[in-house]
């Protein structure tokens, strides 16, 4: 016997209209659920790369590049100069790739530190620059350099471009 509103049968009872066979409401919903869930995740996913955000500031592009460098990532590094850079430095490799001896000089380093002063960056137009102290350590002993690095805001995005200021510090 069914009552009005449930949607449970008996054995021998006919199954009421609308309802399958071994599947409760309860259940239903958490699969409709689970389907608006994926589906907003799919949303979101596309959403980020179709409008991913292109306006990171000349701090966190010199951020990314400087933590490139000091796990010497030369191909993430790559990524993050101008057109001009790029090929300066295709030049240099005699292509896209960076030579593995150059990898290897910059694994061979005993330590290599920055601070960036964020307070530093200066935007002008599609031109910026961002103050950076960088400490390098060799067999050779340790240097300290302040450097400005210039960037230029192209493609959409902010690239280092240019000759960085270095200045050597006295030990």
């Amino acid at each position: 016997m069914t009552y009005p509103g449930s949607p449970q049968s008996f054995p021998g009872q006919p199954i009421p209209v609308g309802v399958k066979p071994g599947k409760s409401r309860a259940s239903m919903n958490i699969i409709r659920v689970a389907i608006a869930v994926s589906l907003a995740a799919i949303v979101g996913m596309v959403l980020v790369f179709v409008l991913k955000p292109t306006s990171s500031t000349p701090t966190e592009v010199l951020e990314v590049y400087l933590a490139a460098q000091k796990s010497a990532d030369l191909k993430a590094q790559y990524d993050y100069l101008c057109a001009e850079n790029q090929e300066k430095r295709r030049a240099e490799w005699g292509g896209t790739e960076p030579p593995q001896a150059e990898i290897d000089e910059l694994k061979s380093r005993i330590r290599y530190e920055y601070t960036i002063d964020p307070e530093s960056e200066r935007i002008d137009g599609d031109h910026a620059t961002v103050d950076a102290v960088v400490t390098l350590e060799d067999e050779q002993g340790a240097d300290t350099a302040d450097i400005t690095y210039p960037l230029v805001w192209e493609n959409e995005a902010w690239k280092l471009c240019g000759k960085a200021d270095v200045r050597v510090r006295d030990k």
